[in-house]
């Protein structure tokens, strides 16, 4: 005889994207897929995420972005792009109003970008380096940080500032060699002979990264990080995790976050307030270690990392999870609750920046593959950007939510009937579906008002089963808010 089995109810969201996890495990909260989803905007449920603009236009079609940097100094805020030029002969830098301002650079090298006391720095590791003020514009001889002075290293390509000095590193003549300025005064850097070499001789690489906490900077190698307060480094090897790219490297809050390939079996993203570096993404309660998993070798040299409300987001490009290929992907981690998330965009992001833009509002960026700066969640903007035939056009945003799967307690065949509600804000026209047995994918008719029951058109039967709720938005954010299948009943015997 059949029993009927309690009806499946999930109206929690709160715990976000877990992946790679025995289901029987799975947090309260949390769900098995999740895209283009934000679970923070009204805790406890699902909202789809904002869209994409464009910052100007279109520099070189079909080139990825190598620098972006925001100049603030007083009431002036400029935005610089670096990218090759057509052909790919040489690099240039643009500003935000389309217009080239430095020309002739290494073509396809990394430019990183500081400013300190009213100048941006800039580095790539083969050219001169060269500095910025509204007043002198781009040079490199003089100006603010004392280019051309014969105790400043030159090929250099990374660059950060500590305790008021201006540290450089990446010098393939002295691939561990960090070098720093004196104290700045007057607005003025000076230079001398001052560096210090971070464990010279061992297996670890070349410095590949800087990063920086309260009381340290920190030295990334690809297989270890060093912490340095200027006096000492302590210990000389804190850890062999290390980083592959200065861009992986995320300082804010307080913390330093990065992605390490350093080890095959445990490689992944990283937090540390310079102690000992600690696994987020994996080896913990909410891990998405699938989705780690799925990031490719080739890519994981061009993973670029951002700050964001409380926590931290890299792009790590395209990758296949369960079969599916997900494009442009942007892996966002919730610091404070402890949750993931997953985006996907038009085109990769290769580099993010602040941007003090001219209205007052200090927005994020993104420099993209397809030669454009895009200003990441625009304010009551529900599609994205996208070039179209050279054309600059719209995009919906796609998405898809996911339960863990559900097999009701019970190994017996069960089998779903009748039909599922649903409880959603802007949810018209998302389609409902239930995946069996992770096999056979059943769609329902779209839903037509935010809460309302959908018919089933088959009653499926598995011995488990997942709910989902996907779709495109371009008028609005959808808030999901519940799940429920009420009828559900198990076949006597397994």
């Amino acid at each position: 005889m059949e029993k009927l089995l309690n009806p499946f109810r999930q109206f929690d969201f709160s715990a976000g994207l877990v992946a790679g996890i025995n289901e029987s495990l799975a947090p309260r909260g949390s769900v098995g897929l999740a895209i283009n989803f934000d679970f923070d905007v009204e805790i406890g449920s699902a909202t789809t995420r904002p869209g994409t603009f464009i910052i100007g236009g279109q520099m070189v079609a079909g080139n990825s972005i190598l620098g972006l940097h925001n100049h603030v100094a007083g009431s002036t805020s400029t935005l610089f792009s670096v990218i090759n030029d057509t052909g790919n002969a040489t690099a240039v830098i643009y500003d935000q109003a389309g217009d080239v301002v430095v020309t002739g650079l290494t073509a396809n090298k990394k430019v990183r970008m500081l400013t300190f006391n009213g100048a941006t720095l800039a580095v790539n590791g083969v050219d001169l380096p060269r500095s910025y003020t509204l007043a002198g514009g781009w040079v490199t001889s003089g100006g603010a940080f004392d280019l051309g002075d014969a105790d400043i290293p030159t090929l250099c390509n990374l660059c950060t500032v500590f305790l008021d000095r201006v540290y450089l590193a990446g010098d393939t003549t002295n691939p561990s060699r960090l070098h720093y300025s004196n104290v700045s005064g007057s607005g003025v850097i000076e230079w001398a002979v001052g560096f210090i070499d971070i464990d010279v001789g061992n297996d670890k690489g070349a410095i590949t990264a800087l990063g920086r906490v309260p009381g340290y900077i920190l030295i990334f190698k690809n297989r270890s990080m060093t912490r340095w307060n200027y006096s000492s480094a302590f210990p000389e090897e804190l850890i062999s995790y290390g980083t592959p790219s200065q861009e992986s490297v995320v300082s804010a809050g307080g913390v330093c976050a990065f992605y390490s390939n350093s080890n095959e079996h445990d490689k992944g993203f990283f937090i540390t307030n310079g102690g000992a570096p600690v696994p987020i993404s994996h080896d913990n309660a909410r891990p998405i270690r699938k989705w780690v998993d799925a990031i490719q070798t080739a890519n994981e040299a061009n993973i670029a990392g951002r700050a964001i409300n409380n926590g931290f987001a890299w792009s790590v490009g395209d990758v296949t999870v369960d079969r599916q290929l997900y494009h442009n992907v942007e892996l966002r981690y919730k610091r404070i609750l402890n949750q993931w998330s997953v985006r996907t965009y038009p085109t990769k992001f290769t580099v993010y920046a602040s941007y003090l833009d001219g209205q007052g509002r200090n927005v994020t960026v993104a420099g993209d593959t397809d030669g454009c700066v895009i200003e990441l969640d625009r304010p009551e903007r529900w599609v994205d950007f996208v070039m179209k035939n050279g054309e600059p056009g719209e995009q919906s945003i796609n998405y898809d939510i996911r339960t863990h799967s559900e097999k009701f307690g019970l190994n017996n065949l069960k089998t779903v009937s009748d039909k599922m509600v649903f409880e959603t804000r802007n949810g018209q026209g998302s389609t409902p579906y239930i995946v069996v047995d992770d096999k056979e994918t059943i769609e329902c008719a779209s839903l037509d008002r935010d809460v309302g029951e959908v018919k089933l058109p088959k009653n499926p039967t598995g011995s488990y089963f997942q709910f989902g709720l996907r779709g495109s938005m371009s008028n609005g954010r959808l808030t999901l808010k519940e799940i429920e299948v009420p009828n559900v009943v198990a076949s006597p015997s397994i």
